[in-house]
């Protein structure tokens, strides 16, 4: 019963959904955080403030300064990025609770078991989104007790027959950062497990699953399938020449993926074959029908992003930004590239410590752990960073924040859990 309640408590903080009727603002990270602080105040000195929460602090709070330089000079009041910060600290809060009810449930919590859960919370919302797509009365009553905004509600309408949703922010580009973000973690253990002689067999199956599905949710997902393909075969000393290990890892995980996926075409192309022809599929793998069609890799998402690339005609946007990052009928610019909503907001300085504050966090997890691995999946991280900040505003902090934690918080046998990771 405890591990059912922590899986709901994982559900619900991953993919932040906010419920009727409450406001749609008081989403469920946005109440984990407020109960984390209660936590935090409640028991005292059971949290102890060390140097990276401070650092960490610094980091994400020095964004005050270009905020507050940008309204300044430029007169504007646009609060979206002091909002921002509100509630990336009680994102922080919030994975602090989770972590801690995880550390009750559990005498070693380790990264393999946050793994575990939060694979279990994708793989749930996942066959919550294929049942909604196959149930329109599931669907509906699924929408009818949760909140949405005006501009969300339009774009469901739109694509409701077109694409998988899930439960939450399970849908559309943040669903694609959840299940690209995923198969980063899936690469992880899959290095951790064939390092160690352990059967990667369930995993690549898992890997499967993940993309598949998560491609029908947001294509997006394949940046991080793409990532996943490569820290796996990536050789931790940084040499091209790749070990005899490393070569029958590499091997048994594409050709066991590529058996499963042809099975999968193969079993759905003899009893199902009308599949192939539905808007979903088409949708989905666009960009594969286009290259084979039209020899041009694209989609209309690409193509539509495209015009999306506005740039600042002044040196003062550049420096210093025009302090305003939405505006009532949409983004400011008319831009979504995370990159240029930034530099619009609070110019491109405004925007490097955006991005470091994120860089020092991957750092930090990397210094608490200390395993080579885990610190090449955390470059790996950044560069999905940097990548998904191509097609919109993203990070990943709040699933960073459960890394982090894991690390901080003592389990109750003040074991180290490090010396599991230590390849």
């Amino acid at each position: 019963m405890k591990k059912l309640g922590l899986f709901l408590f994982y559900f619900l903080y991953i993919f932040n959904c906010s419920f009727n009727p409450l406001p749609y603002f008081l989403r469920t990270r946005v109440i984990f955080g407020i109960l984390g602080l209660v936590l935090i105040v409640f028991l005292g000195n059971f949290i102890k403030v060390n140097k990276y929460i401070i650092r960490l602090s610094v980091a994400f709070y020095l964004l005050l300064l270009p905020i507050f330089i940008s309204s300044l000079l430029n007169s504007t009041f646009d609060v979206w990025m002091s909002q921002y910060l509100v509630l990336l600290t009680l994102h922080f809060t919030g994975a602090y609770l989770v972590v801690w009810l995880s550390k009750r449930c559990y005498p070693m919590f380790s990264v393999e078991k946050l793994f575990k859960y939060i694979f279990a919370a994708i793989i749930a919302n996942s066959v919550l989104a294929v049942a909604m797509y196959l149930m329109p009365s599931l669907n509906a009553f699924i929408f009818s007790i949760q909140n949405f905004d005006d501009q969300a509600d339009m774009v469901i309408e739109e694509v409701l027959n077109l694409r998988l949703m899930g439960m939450g922010i399970g849908m559309f580009f943040m669903g694609g950062i959840i299940w690209g973000l995923a198969l980063l973690f899936v690469a992880y253990l899959i290095r951790v497990h064939s390092e160690q002689g352990r059967g990667i067999l369930g995993l690549t199956f898992l890997y499967f699953f993940i993309m598949l599905v998560g491609t029908f949710i947001a294509r997006t997902t394949l940046v991080g399938a793409l990532l996943g393909f490569v820290y796996i075969c990536w050789p931790r000393d940084w040499r091209l020449t790749l070990s005899k290990p490393g070569l029958r890892r590499m091997f048994f995980f594409y050709g066991t993926l590529l058996l499963i996926i042809a099975m999968a075409v193969a079993f759905v192309f003899y009893r199902y074959p009308q599949v192939f022809d539905s808007e979903i599929v088409g949708w989905a793998f666009e960009m594969f029908i286009n290259a084979s069609d039209n020899s041009e890799v694209s989609t209309g998402s690409t193509q539509h992003l495209g015009t999306m690339f506005i740039w600042p005609d002044n040196v003062k946007t550049w420096l210093i930004g025009d302090g305003l990052f939405n505006v009532q009928d949409g983004y400011y610019m008319g831009t979504d590239v995370g990159y240029l909503r930034l530099i619009f907001y609070f110019g491109i300085f405004g925007a490097i410590i955006f991005f470091g504050g994120q860089f020092y966090l991957f750092r930090v997890i990397s210094l608490l752990y200390k395993t080579p691995l885990l610190r090449l999946s955390m470059l790996f991280m950044a560069v999905y960073v940097l990548v998904l900040n191509i097609k919109g505003f993203a990070d990943v902090n709040a699933f960073m924040f459960l890394l982090f934690w894991v690390a901080v918080l003592p389990d109750k046998t003040h074991a180290n859990r490090n010396e599991m990771y230590t390849r």
